[in-house]
């Protein structure tokens, strides 16, 4: 089952959708997928991207998490690395106020850094 969410951070408004399993053990754990540094526009026809990573880890039993951090895709404002921390914490904080959510079992997965 798909929500769209709306973070509200620094009065910024951050889109999102949280992916909740409907046939798994509650509560479940939890999983945050953070996007990286956008660097242009994602090619829908042939990549699924994040929503498609939702939805397997949530197949898994997780509830899933996605969002855009500000200044990304449709989230307001600008892009600001310490801004993206604040944006994480409330996404955290998002997760673990759902009663789905085993508190204990918070995971977050991203993009690794490309090394020379």
């Amino acid at each position: 089952m798909k929500r769209n969410v709306t973070l509200t951070v620094d009065n910024l408004q951050l889109p999102g959708e949280v992916y909740v399993p409907e046939t798994a053990k509650k509560p479940c754990p939890a999983l945050c997928l953070c996007h990286g540094i956008p660097s242009g526009q994602p090619s829908p026809s042939d990549d699924r991207g994040y929503p498609g990573l939702a939805e397997r880890f949530c197949a898994a039993g997780f509830v899933t998490l996605i969002f855009n951090f500000r200044g990304a895709g449709l989230a307001q404002g600008n892009l600001d690395m310490m801004g993206w921390t604040r944006d994480l914490k409330a996404a955290i904080d998002y997760l673990a106020s759902l009663d789905e959510v085993d508190k204990s079992r918070l995971c977050l997965l991203g993009p690794a850094p490309v090394l020379p």
